[in-house]
């Protein structure tokens, strides 16, 4: 059976729907490779804190699965205090899970806070973005 050009492409896509769509994976463990957690083997998502302002802040993150049975490192993935330059990102890799429902609380060193219910899933994650003035936007998948 002889192939033609049409059909050979037409294999092609079909055969690379899995790969682009996140369901197959070709990168092999390696020697001291971590195994993956729970949360990355099940999907997780990205938190991020962007200063758009132009001087330093000082952010208190937080964010608490609101499912019940949770083991303490499930229950409260993210608690950190992190001070921004101006025009910096802070990025939190993989901690929250695709599908678990979280509750997000931000405050500034001003005193100024924020609360939000956020629930992953697949795309660029969960951004906080401080803008200069005394409010916080909560922003999913923000690209």
């Amino acid at each position: 059976m002889v192939l033609g050009r049409r059909s050979l492409l037409e294999c092609a896509a079909v055969l690379s729907i899995p790969v682009l769509s996140g369901c197959a994976s070709f990168r092999e463990t390696q020697g001291d490779e971590p195994a993956p957690t729970q949360s990355s083997a099940q999907g997780a998502s990205d938190v991020s804190v962007h200063n758009l302002h132009d001087e330093s802040i000082t952010v208190s993150i937080r964010v608490e699965n609101v499912e019940e049975n949770r083991n303490q490192e499930e229950k409260i993935p993210i608690d950190e205090t992190v001070t921004l330059k101006s025009a910096a990102t802070h990025k939190i890799n993989n901690r929250t899970r695709f599908g678990s429902e979280y509750a997000v609380s931000v405050s500034l060193e001003s005193g100024y806070a924020k609360e939000a219910n956020w629930t992953p899933d697949s795309g660029g994650g969960l951004h906080v973005i401080y803008d200069g003035s005394d409010s916080l936007v909560f922003a999913d998948e923000f690209a």
